[in-house]
């Protein structure tokens, strides 16, 4: 299951993603240890299971109702400014 880890800074905002995947020739031919059972095997599609959730993360990010990053100003994109005259017309 992948791990995200995330820093809000002043200039950038950075997540992270830690996954490993299994090498199954090493897990067939290493021995138990102390009687500790080995992690099941990952999925042939485990890169789509990684998109997906990275996909949630980002949908739900903003959706997530917490408190904005005190450090940054919460900001609307807006149009690209224009004239103020062409806006009277």
């Amino acid at each position: 299951r992948p791990v995200v880890f995330t820093l809000d800074d002043t200039v950038l905002e950075v997540h992270l993603v830690l996954a490993t995947l299994s090498d199954l020739k090493s897990i067939s031919q290493s021995p138990s240890t102390n009687g500790v059972s080995h992690l099941p095997v990952p999925s042939d599609d485990f890169a789509d299971d990684l998109e997906s959730y990275m996909a949630a993360m980002e949908t739900s990010e903003g959706g997530s109702g917490g408190p904005p990053s005190p450090t940054l100003p919460l900001c609307t994109p807006r149009p690209a400014e224009s004239d103020p005259e062409e806006e009277e017309e």
